[in-house]
């Protein structure tokens, strides 16, 4: 087992490395997809960056709090705090975190486990489900040919991703983005 001093020393490690090289690193995650997601902690309120590994949906990033045990910490901090940073590349945008349930995290499950087939020995290994993460670029990504309009705030933005609430959150982010258009 691994204690946390060194668990944060090798985080520190690959989050310095994917910001150096553009999100490109090597050691266990060399050629995985590989974003950095900064999320609010929970209880202390200050930003905590973690390198996850991610499937691209649409304009959406998916993630999956995986491991055994309990949920990790960044999953709780997205729980309290939805508003998220989030990496990919060279690129750095803010995105709303949602929690993906029935069918659809199930689908979710289903895709990235083709592609990241560590996730079945996570769940095999859980005494949960592993939750999967949508996160919804609310700003435009550099490079993208949407880059010149202008910024959306999280009222206003219509994900391509079918929304599910967060504890009521996105019902009542439909239901004003509704009452706007």
């Amino acid at each position: 087992m691994v204690a946390a001093s060194e668990s944060s020393a090798f985080d520190r490690r690959v989050i310095a490395e994917f910001r150096t090289h553009d999100g490109t690193v090597g050691g266990r995650h060399a050629g995985l997809p590989l974003l950095l997601l900064t999320s609010t902690g929970a209880r202390t309120g200050r930003p905590r960056t973690v390198a996850l590994t991610y499937l691209a949906d649409d304009d959406c990033y998916v993630v999956a709090a995986g491991g055994s045990g309990a949920n990790p910490a960044w999953y709780h901090n997205i729980l309290a705090h939805p508003d998220v940073t989030i990496e990919v590349g060279a690129q750095k945008f803010d995105a709303i975190a949602r929690i993906a349930v029935g069918a659809e995290r199930n689908a979710l499950f289903d895709r990235f486990a083709v592609e990241q087939p560590q996730l079945v020995s996570y769940q095999a290994e859980a005494d949960r489900h592993v939750p999967m993460i949508v996160l919804m670029p609310v700003t435009p990504r550099i490079g993208d040919e949407r880059s010149s309009a202008p910024y959306c705030p999280p009222r206003m933005f219509r994900p391509r991703c079918p929304p599910t609430p967060v504890r009521g959150l996105f019902d009542a982010l439909d239901r004003q983005t509704r009452n706007l258009t």
